[in-house]
């Protein structure tokens, strides 16, 4: 009977933990929306644009690249990196809170290929694949995605990784063109 009470008290507690930590999880969400809502709302925020070979390392894709910083008070606070490609967009938007990735959305867009023709109509283009990344202290905390790309690796770890790996490339790049002094 003791034995009974005392693994009902274990799964009582492992409910009301897991409970907990949902709710943590949703609050941690719902805050990162709203940072996210209120950066892109703000008409204030001072741009600054990266060409191709200011930021790309690889040979530069046959659609161009742009890398677009966006400050708040001298803070970074949202990178868009652009990259066309022959068959279509790739566009990540970064979200930065404390100069900490909090959010990134990730959105892929081909052209569509006529087979009639065997070739690409660049002014017919539709979503492939959309991926919503949450980040609460560095950890990733919610991964939300739909469709897939083209030439898609492993969408789990890697991708993460790669986000932030590209944050940590992107910061210094952007600041650095921030703070030169205009001519």
């Amino acid at each position: 009977m003791r034995y009974k009470s005392s693994f009902l008290l274990i799964i009582v507690n492992f409910l009301l933990f897991s409970t907990l930590l949902a709710q943590n999880k949703e609050a941690s969400i719902k805050e990162i929306r709203q940072a996210v809502q209120n950066i892109n709302n703000n008409k204030n925020l001072k741009k600054i644009v990266l060409r191709n070979d200011e930021f790309l390392e690889d040979a530069v894709p046959d659609g161009g690249g742009e890398l677009t910083g966006y400050f708040k008070n001298g803070e970074l606070v949202k990178i868009v990196e652009s990259i066309g490609l022959s068959y279509g967009l790739n566009d990540v938007e970064y979200y930065l809170k404390n100069e900490k990735l909090i959010f990134a959305y990730e959105n892929s867009k081909d052209y569509y290929f006529n087979q009639k023709k065997q070739s690409f109509e660049y002014e017919k283009i539709h979503t492939v694949f959309e991926g919503r990344y949450y980040f609460n202290n560095n950890q990733v905390i919610e991964v939300k995605r739909k469709g897939k790309k083209k030439f898609s690796e492993d969408e789990n770890i890697n991708k993460i990784n790669d986000l932030t790996k590209e944050i940590d490339q992107y910061k210094p790049l952007l600041k650095a063109k921030f703070n030169k002094p205009a001519k």
